[in-house]
Parts: C-alpha cells; structure tokens; sequence
C-alpha cells in the first residue's frame, strides 16, 4: 500500500506539475492572444482609415476629373468663340479692303479722267484769263471816261 500510495503521490505530483504547466502554457497563450487581438484590432483601425483615405482620395479624384471636364469644354467654348471672332474680323477686314480697292479703282478713273480733262481746262482758264484782261480793259477804260464825263460836268 505504501508502493500505492508513493505511486499516488507521484502521480498526483505529476499530475500537478502538469497542470502547473498547461497552466503556464494557458497564460501564455492567452496572453499571446491577447496580443494578437490588439494587432488584428489595430491592423483593422489601419484599414478602416486607408479605406478612408482610399475614399476620399476617389471623391477628390472624381472631383479633379469633374473640374476637369468643366474646363475642357469651357476651353472648347473660348476655342471656338476665338475661331468665331477671327472670322469675323477678317470678314470684316476683307470688307473693308473690298471698299478700299474699289474706292481705289474710283479714285484712278476720276484721276485718269481729270488728266484727259486737263488740257482742255487749262485751255479753257487761258481763254478766261484773257476774256478776264479784255473785261478789266474795258473797265478800266469806263471807269476813266465816267471820270472824264463827271469833271467836264463840273
């Protein structure tokens, strides 16, 4: 009995050493899992806030590629409102030389018409030169003979 009871003790003792060491063992993995629930808590924090980020990345993106549009078409706009004006002008301009030549060929014919005129006035302010002295003769010979008359009335 004694061999039993050395056998008990023994076994209990090993038992107790056992129990010591899943003990041990148990808290370590307790701990450890402690440790892995606060990296797979933090880990999951990290990702709702890439996540965030990750979203408002893609709002601003999609912001971006809205303004971005908006100035391509005002740029299409300003484009073609610039092509517009251009064309304008130079319709315009062409208008405006279209006159100007034709103002032009008017101004040439008129010159080329008052030079063929030309010898002919200035034989025509020749001939009222003349007619003008033989006028201011003839005054002149009235005006002495009115003198003339009035002294002899005297």
């Amino acid at each position: 009995m004694l061999s039993q009871r050395y056998a008990s003790r023994q076994s209990a003792a090993s038992l107790s050493a056992e129990l010591a060491q899943t003990t041990k063992a148990l808290a370590r993995l307790q701990g450890a899992y402690q440790e892995e629930q606060i990296t797979v808590a933090t880990l999951r924090s990290s990702n709702a806030d890439m996540e965030q980020s990750l979203a408002d990345r893609a709002f601003e993106t999609k912001a971006l590629g809205e303004q971005l549009a908006q100035a391509r078409v005002q740029f299409e706009h300003f484009q073609e409102t610039i092509a517009t004006q251009r064309l304008d002008g130079r319709r315009a301009f062409d208008r405006h030389a279209g006159r100007l030549e034709h103002d032009l060929a008017s101004a040439q014919q008129q010159l080329g018409q008052l030079r063929h005129e030309l010898p002919a006035r200035v034989d025509d302010a020749g001939a009222a030169r003349e007619e003008l002295a033989t006028v201011l003769a003839k005054r002149a010979q009235l005006t002495r003979r009115l003198a003339e008359a009035e002294e002899r009335k005297r």
